[in-house]
């Protein structure tokens, strides 16, 4: 077990070192590369958002396997579109408008919301670029905790001097939430506080 684990570390200490050791100017082209890779995603997420949002069905979406044996038993399918996912039973249609749960490129919304956040704080995106507003419409589109979490502690961190009223709209983004879309905010906010009962582990995105 000892040899196991200090084979392990010598494996990460050699690839870190080999990045550290790495050209700075190649280390900075990995970083604007993958800023755009990241932008993708999040702009296609968005637009299929907001086509679900509007139309409530898209052409562009198809089936596809689901790789996970829990999910399965707890009725969970993924739906793909277009460089993205979803799980279908995170989707719901109330007063003519569907939303769902954006997965990205990843197998759960709670994971690409959670990257989106600590992203868009690591950067330190300003707030009224293109780009910030692109990430965050695609994490909102993920409706996930830990994303609301992360991005309310960005926003306090930034704007110490404007916190109530920051406290304020974002109060009042969710009560208009649980005034008119009742049935999402208990189906994407609410009931993911709990642990499920029957596996005894949270299901997709529950807690994130």
């Amino acid at each position: 077990s000892f040899g196991f684990e200090y084979i392990e570390f010598f494996k990460v200490f050699i690839k870190a070192s080999v990045i550290l050791l790495y050209p700075s100017n190649i280390l900075v082209k990995s970083s604007h590369y993958f800023r755009y890779i990241i932008l993708f995603f999040a702009v296609f997420s968005v637009l299929h958002s907001f086509i679900t949002f509007f139309i409530g069905a898209s052409f562009l979406e198809f089936n596809l396997v689901n790789p996970y044996e829990i999910k399965q038993l707890d009725g969970q399918s993924y739906v793909g579109y277009i460089f993205g996912s979803y799980i279908d039973t995170f989707k719901n249609c109330e007063i003519g408008i569907c939303t769902f749960r954006n997965n990205g490129p990843f197998d759960e919304p709670g994971y690409w919301g959670t990257f989106l956040g600590l992203y868009i704080a690591a950067r330190r995106i300003e707030f009224k670029s293109s780009e910030f507003l692109i990430l965050f419409l695609s994490g909102v589109f993920t409706f996930s905790l830990a994303f609301f979490a992360l991005i309310f502690l960005y926003f306090i961190t930034l704007l110490r001097k404007h916190f109530l009223s920051i406290f304020i709209s974002v109060f009042t983004f969710f009560l208009f939430l649980l005034i008119f879309l009742p049935t999402i905010i208990e189906q994407y906010l609410f009931s993911r506080l709990s642990f499920n009962s029957l596996f005894l582990e949270r299901g997709a995105g529950v807690l994130v």
